[in-house]
């Protein structure tokens, strides 16, 4: 089963800075609070909110909405991890991590935090941070200096490209 993290359908799509409405359908939802699945599904984005979710012939779709199908693919809601550590590298162990400087594992959070929402994780509980980086990476987030990572809030507008990754992203997720 193709697996689409519906968090990140939705950040992908609800990137306009007006409000334009943005249709995700696919073959499946899970719908975590009824505890079952929904057949040919439709998921309504205005602004950074999801307005309306129900089954294609039921959820009235704008005519003027920006349309992304995933055909064949199954659409969730964002994960949660409870436990990251995203000013870490497990590739550089042991000793070899006092040859970096504090700041640069500031750096590697934030590229961390980005892979983790493209990931389908749209929450996660970071612990361990030294000097507080988690707390800088989250300001710098908020204030738009690094990609957007934290938050409600406005998106890049999705390109083309943007929708062709996300697919790609989803077929990972077999």
């Amino acid at each position: 089963m193709k697996l689409a993290i519906i968090a990140l359908a939705a950040a992908a799509a609800a990137g306009a800075t007006h409000a334009q409405t943005v249709a995700i359908s696919a073959d499946r939802l899970v719908d975590v609070v009824s505890g079952r699945v929904i057949e040919q599904p439709v998921v309504l984005v205005q602004g950074d909110r999801i307005t309306a979710v129900g089954r294609q012939h039921a959820v009235a779709v704008p005519a003027d909405a920006r349309r992304i199908a995933l055909p064949g693919h199954t659409l969730l809601p964002g994960l949660i991890d409870m436990h990251v550590h995203l000013d870490s590298d497990p590739t550089i162990a042991g000793y070899n991590g006092l040859m970096y400087s504090d700041a640069y594992w500031t750096v590697i959070a934030v590229g961390n935090a980005q892979a983790m929402l493209k990931a389908g994780f749209t929450t996660v509980r970071n612990v361990g941070s030294a000097n507080f980086s988690d707390v800088g990476l989250k300001e710098a987030s908020a204030e738009g200096r690094i990609e957007r990572i934290t938050g409600p809030g406005t998106w890049p507008e999705p390109s083309d490209e943007d929708v062709a990754r996300l697919r790609q992203l989803v077929s990972r997720c077999q």
